[in-house]
C-alpha cells in the first residue's frame, strides 16, 4: 500500500546545536519525543535521479518516488525551502533474515552506488484539523492528517550531520494548504536557525552531493 506525504527537510553539518535540542525536547508541544534507537540505513543511489529513495531499514525494504517539488517560504517565523511530494512504499523481510540481508548488500566494492548512513531520531507525532490546527496525537490513535517533526543526527563516511525534517500525511484536498499553516503553527518561536532554500532537499540530494 502506497502512502503519499508532503515534506519540508533542511540538512547542517556538524552536531546538533544545544538550543535546537532544547527546543524541540522541551518547548514543542506534546508529551516527550518518542525515541527511535540508533539505527543503520543502507541507501541504494541511482545517479542523477533525486526522485527517488531506495533503501533497506528496520526489517523493509523502503521506495520513495517524487512525485512534484515546489517552493516553500513563510515571513513569521522566516524560513524557505522546498516542499517535496512523495510516494512511498515497502515490503517487509523476516527479521530473522535482517542481519543477513543488511550484511549482503551491504559488501564493499559490489556493483552500485550505495551509501551507509547512522541515524538517532527523535520524532513528535500530531494530529492537525482542516483549519491547520494542530493538537496531540493520543497514543495509538489514526490521524486523519498525520503531522510530524523529527530531529536525527546522521553519520555519514564518519562524518556528523543533521537534519530537520517536517511531514504531513493524508489525503487530499488541501493538504497543501493545510501543511502550511500547521507549519506556521508549530514553528513560530523555533532557534534562530537558517532555514533557507540553499539547505532544503531531500535525502537523495543529500547523498549525493554532501561530502
Amino acid at each position: 500500500m502506497s502512502k503519499l506525504s508532503l515534506e519540508l527537510r533542511w540538512f547542517f553539518r556538524g552536531l546538533v546545536p544545544g538550543e535546537v535540542q532544547t527546543w524541540f525536547s522541551r518547548k514543542l508541544p506534546a508529551d516527550r519525543p518518542q525515541k527511535a534507537k540508533v539505527r543503520q540505513d543502507l541507501y541504494f543511489i541511482v545517479r542523477d535521479r533525486e526522485d527517488l529513495g531506495l533503501k533497506l531499514s528496520r526489517g523493509r525494504l523502503e521506495l520513495k518516488c517524487r512525485q512534484e517539488s515546489q517552493p516553500f517560504s513563510l515571513s513569521e517565523p522566516r524560513m524557505s525551502g522546498v516542499q517535496e511530494t512523495w510516494i512511498k512504499q515497502e515490503w517487509r523481510y523476516a527479521k530473522e533474515f535482517a542481519d543477513n540481508l543488511e550484511v549482503a548488500f551491504g559488501k564493499p566494492k559490489l556493483q552500485g552506488w550505495r551509501v551507509e548512513v547512522q541515524k538517532n531520531r527523535s520524532m513528535r507525532k500530531y494530529q492537525v484539523d482542516a483549519t491547520g490546527k494542530v493538537s496531540d496525537l493520543p497514543i495509538d490513535q489514526p490521524a486523519e492528517r498525520l503531522f510530524k517533526v523529527e530531529l536525527t543526527s546522521l553519520i555519514k563516511h564518519d562524518r556528523p550531520w543533521w537534519t530537520l525534517g517536517i511531514e504531513i500525511s493524508g489525503e487530499p484536498p488541501n493538504l497543501h494548504e493545510i501543511f502550511a499553516i500547521a507549519v506556521k503553527n508549530l514553528l513560530d518561536g523555533h532557534p534562530e536557525l537558517d532555514l533557507n532554500t540553499d539547505r532544503s532537499y531531500g535525502y537523495p540530494h543529500w547523498l549525493m552531493h554532501s561530502g
